[in-house]
């Protein structure tokens, strides 16, 4: 961890190879010459000529080095890659007479003895010295964790002032009493808060890495969360669940990554602060726990963090974020239309949605499996595939004729997806041969009643409170 690890002889050509593409990609000019990019921390000679390439050689060679530095971010690759080339260059100008205005290639400039060799190796060797061990602190909103502590897997969840990070949470708290007086100026008094807890993940990379990791691995986290909490009905009175910030705009801000060895940490400086409706957030209890654990959330949460990308595990994954997608967002058809996506990426075969499969077949057999999975009698499959086919025909009529639907079709929708998902999961079927094998059995058999169907009821109704 942190050591300089040698290269093999094979790696050693191949980078040598795209490294010597790449400077042969890069030019001394005026201008950008149709180059993708240019370095614009210096200029060069009496004319202010700039180093520019082109972007497909970078990428190139960023690809192979990234076989041999799997936990370093591309990004960091990229930057210290051209960051390379640039010292290369600069270096050959300062052992040479005279500095031309520009060069149409610098890879005759640079190129001496055993230099590119030894500096693309080199280049690998300190990009895996920066792998590290990491806590990755990821901070998220919208649930109170009343119960301190929620282990799911490879995350762990904490309330703020719970775990082994608590002293970071305060130190956040203190940065953000500095940006306190400017953020309530802009945003308004008691609209900038702190996230109602924290997630904890441990990684072993490259900064960049180990962060973009963490922050993907808890995005994960959080669907699980919602297909069990969230629900469209709670949108205007609870936090919305997710990671504090927009991810796209304030990734480096998100997660604070402290060094596991000599515990050095970053702090971001606004990381707490952002504008949020006066919702509270939604409670999670060890009664809710209790609850979950028995209708497959550990199960969920392992496919979920599993590296295996068998087809039974993957559509459940599938269907949880778009269910998860379809609770978070305002909008009512969006939600429906989100809703709708989940139960067909968990109930419809990859072979039943072809372009040649009609819309009326589709229909039925999201019906039909809804049924058998849910109906504990006849007369119970008979209205959950009758109310099924009228939700699915309401999601057509949004995506193809702009219809809309009400908040009751929403949760109407919601409830189906959810306890399909729950069990669908609890099934256990190990391909989707063995799910379509339990299903020729239901449909030529007499259901019975079942002791998981009716307790999936206590998950799907919620807390009314």
């Amino acid at each position: 961890m942190g050591k300089k690890q040698r290269v093999g002889k094979n790696q050693k050509v191949k980078i040598e190879k795209k490294f010597r593409d790449f400077l042969d990609a890069c030019s001394l000019c005026s201008r950008l010459g149709g180059r993708d990019s240019h370095y614009a921390g210096k200029a060069y000679g009496p004319k202010l000529a700039q180093l520019t390439w082109d972007e497909q050689p970078l990428q190139d060679i960023v690809e192979v080095i990234q076989c041999s530095c799997p936990n370093v971010s591309r990004k960091t690759i990229r930057e210290v890659t051209w960051r390379a080339m640039v010292d290369l260059f600069e270096r050959a100008i300062e052992r040479g007479d005279k500095l031309d205005d520009s060069y149409d290639t610098i890879l005759p400039v640079v190129d001496c003895g055993s230099i590119i060799r030894d500096t693309a190796v080199k280049l690998v060797e300190d990009l895996r010295a920066r792998v590290r061990l990491y806590d990755c602190l990821v901070p998220v909103d919208g649930v109170d964790l009343e119960l301190g502590k929620l282990e799911m897997g490879e995350v762990t969840l904490y309330s703020n002032d719970y775990g082994p990070l608590s002293g970071v949470v305060e130190k956040w708290r203190e940065t953000r009493k500095q940006w306190a007086e400017e953020i309530e100026e802009s945003f308004g008094q008691d609209e900038c808060r702190e996230p109602t807890c924290y997630a904890v993940v441990r990684m072993e990379g490259e900064f960049r890495w180990a962060r973009d990791q963490a922050v993907r691995k808890v995005q994960d986290m959080i669907h699980v969360i919602r297909l069990f909490l969230a629900s469209s009905r709670d949108r205007k009175f609870y936090k919305k669940i997710g990671l504090v910030g927009q991810p796209s705009i304030l990734q480096d801000q998100l997660v604070v990554c402290i060094d596991c060895e000599t515990q050095e940490e970053e702090i971001p400086g606004g990381a707490l602060l952002h504008k949020s409706p006066p919702r509270r957030p939604c409670g999670i209890t060890a009664e809710h726990v209790r609850n979950w654990r028995g209708h497959g959330f550990d199960k969920i949460t392992g496919i979920f963090q599993s590296l295996n990308s068998e087809d039974i595990g993957s559509r459940i994954k599938r269907s949880v974020t778009w269910y998860s997608k379809g609770v978070a967002v305002d909008n009512s058809d969006e939600q429906f239309v989100a809703l709708a996506i989940a139960v067909e990426s968990l109930l419809i075969g990859r072979g039943e949605s072809n372009p040649q499969a009609s819309w009326g077949s589709i229909t039925q057999r999201i019906a039909d499996r809804a049924a058998f999975l849910l109906g504990k009698n006849v007369n119970e499959r008979i209205k959950i595939a009758k109310s099924a086919k009228d939700l699915y025909r309401k999601r057509s009529g949004i995506v193809h004729s702009g219809e809309s639907v009400s908040p009751a079709d929403v949760l109407e929708m919601e409830h189906l997806v959810q306890a399909a998902i729950i069990r669908f999961v609890q099934q256990d079927f190990n391909t989707w041969t063995d799910f379509i094998s339990w299903e020729t059995g239901q449909r030529y058999s007499v259901p019975g009643d079942d002791e998981d169907k009716r307790d999936i009821d206590s998950v799907v109704a919620g807390d009314d409170d």
